[in-house]
C-alpha cells in the first residue's frame, strides 16, 4: 500500500510539472526557501524534470529560451550558443578589427630590426579574436537532460526551465537569456549572453588579450611614430 501510493504521488507531481501548475509541495525541514523564483519539492518525490534534449547529431537552429543553439554533440548537448544580445557582439567585433587594422598599419612602418614587434601584434590580434569567438560561441553551461551529472537527488527546481537544483551546484537562471546557467558568473551584454562555468576561462583570455592589444597599439605608436615625425622635423 505504501509503494502504490508513494507512484500515486510521484505520478501526480509529474503532471503538475508538465502543466507548469507551480503550486509548493510540502519540503523537507532542511531545505530552505532562499531563493525567489525557485519551487521546493518534498525529497521524496525527487522526479528527473530537465530542460528536453534535442535531437543527436543535428546542425539546425533551436531557440532555448532568448538563445540560439546549434551544432548539438551525440548526447544533445548544444556546442554553439548565440545570446539575446548580439548586436553589442558585432559592435564589439568591429572595434577589435579597427584595433587591429590600426595596430598592423603602424607596426608595417617600424624598421626591420623591429620585425618581433609584428609576431607579437599577430599572435595577439589571433588571441584576441580566437578568445572572443569562443566565448561568444560556446554554450556557458546551460544544463541539459542529457548530462548525467544533473541526473542526481535535488531539493529543488526552476520554476521557469525545470532545472534541478541543489546546494551543492551553484545554477542561476538568467532573466535576460531566460535560461539557467550553471556557475553563473555574470550577463555580459558585450559577449551577448551569460558568463558561466562553460566560458569564463575564454571570457578572461579574451580580456586579458584585449588589454594587451591596447597597449602594444599604445606602445608602437610611442616607438615608431613619434621618432618619424621627430626626424620630419629635423628635415
Amino acid at each position: 500500500m505504501e509503494g502504490a501510493s508513494k507512484s500515486r504521488a510521484i505520478r501526480k507531481a509529474s503532471l503538475e510539472f508538465n502543466s507548469k501548475n507551480y503550486t509548493k509541495f510540502e519540503s523537507s525541514p532542511d531545505v530552505e526557501d532562499s531563493n525567489q523564483g525557485e519551487l521546493e519539492i518534498d525529497a521524496s518525490l525527487k522526479n528527473e524534470i530537465y530542460l528536453e534534449k534535442q535531437p543527436k547529431g543535428t546542425f539546425r537552429i533551436v531557440k532555448m529560451g532568448n538563445c540560439y543553439a546549434t551544432a548539438f554533440n551525440k548526447n544533445g548537448d548544444p556546442w554553439i550558443t548565440l545570446g539575446p544580445n548580439y548586436v553589442f557582439t558585432l559592435i564589439l567585433y568591429l572595434f577589435l578589427t579597427g584595433l587591429s587594422v590600426v595596430l598592423m598599419a603602424i607596426i608595417s612602418q617600424a624598421k626591420k630590426e623591429f620585425w618581433f614587434f609584428k609576431i607579437i601584434a599577430i599572435v595577439l590580434i589571433f588571441l584576441a579574436f580566437l578568445s572572443l569567438s569562443l566565448t561568444v560561441f560556446i554554450n556557458p553551461g546551460h544544463p541539459s537532460k542529457s548530462n548525467e551529472k544533473y541526473q542526481i537527488p535535488h531539493d529543488q527546481v526552476c520554476r521557469y526551465c525545470n532545472v534541478p537544483k541543489s546546494k551543492s551546484r551553484r545554477i542561476y537562471h538568467c532573466d535576460i537569456c531566460n535560461l539557467c546557467v550553471e556557475d553563473y558568473d555574470h550577463h555580459c551584454p558585450w559577449m551577448g549572453k551569460c558568463i558561466g562555468g562553460g566560458n569564463i576561462i575564454q571570457f578572461y583570455l579574451f580580456l586579458f588579450s584585449l588589454c594587451f592589444v591596447l597597449f602594444a597599439t599604445f606602445l608602437s605608436s610611442s616607438l615608431i611614430l613619434k621618432p618619424r615625425k621627430n626626424k620630419v622635423k629635423d628635415d
